[in-house]
């Protein structure tokens, strides 16, 4: 495991010095993504607070969610660069390279690059936080509460992004289907997750787990229930193992047909 994770860091920081050999570039990508993640913020929080507090959800509420979605996206697409573009490797035969290199598959898949103006949703969505902690005047249990929600969102993004690159190898000729999924699939994770009741509540939370990633971080807060911190981990780890057993049957798809490279 300890060889994994220092593999995985070595390939981490040589593609984040390869993108930042072009200054210029490296930065415009990151403000680029921060003023366009600016106009979301404005947008959600001037809508909830003329519709005002939704199943106890306010602006400030709002503001809390849509900085965790984009601190989670941040952190995933950062650390793990290659995550949705698996459909640029898998119809043109590049993804034999990754099958004859001896170290973990599923770590050289999901760190294969750096996605740079991801930092700038890293950036804003760690800002966001600690705007919110310190509008919201959390105390410190709710503080800790809120960070430990932080490796179960993580996991599940990254499971749910692994399992939709997975369709590239069933459908190769489709190679945008699986990334209309995944913002399908999402949506609901840069919503008031106080839209959803019922059916679509249990739906986005165990099914296909979106709210997992910012909405039940959020709503744990006024709750301070553990209990849901450990259904989130439970959740997560489901996920994480569905998605490593995805990728294994469908690398072997991808093996055994020969008709994808």
């Amino acid at each position: 495991m300890w060889r994994e994770i220092s593999f995985y860091l070595f390939r981490l920081k040589l593609n984040f010095n390869n993108k930042r050999v072009l200054q210029a570039s490296f930065l415009l990508q990151i403000l680029s993504m921060f003023i366009a993640n600016s106009s979301f913020f404005i947008i959600w929080v001037l809508f909830s607070r003329t519709l005002g507090s939704i199943n106890g959800w306010g602006a400030l509420q709002t503001f809390g969610m849509i900085s965790l979605a984009l601190l989670i996206f941040g952190i995933c697409h950062t650390m793990f660069g290659t995550l949705g573009r698996m459909y640029e490797v898998v119809p043109n035969g590049a993804f034999d390279a990754h099958l004859t290199k001896p170290k973990s598959l599923y770590v050289r898949i999901i760190n294969n690059e750096f996605y740079v103006s991801a930092i700038g949703d890293l950036i804003q969505g760690t800002l966001g936080l600690l705007i919110f902690i310190y509008l919201a005047n959390l105390s410190f249990q709710s503080i800790l509460l809120l960070f430990l929600m932080l490796p179960p969102a993580v996991l599940v993004e990254l499971s749910i992004t692994v399992l939709y690159d997975c369709i590239i190898f069933w459908l190769p000729q489709a190679p945008n289907l699986s990334q209309a999924l995944f913002n399908l699939v999402m949506l609901p994770s840069t919503q008031p997750i106080s839209l959803l009741r019922g059916a679509f509540r249990f739906i986005y939370l165990f099914i296909l787990p979106a709210l997992v990633i910012s909405g039940l971080p959020i709503e744990v807060l006024a709750q301070n229930r553990w209990s849901i911190c450990l259904l989130a981990y439970a959740i997560a780890i489901t996920w994480f193992l569905i998605s490593r057993w995805v990728l294994k049957i469908s690398i072997h798809r991808y093996e055994s047909g020969n008709s994808i490279g």
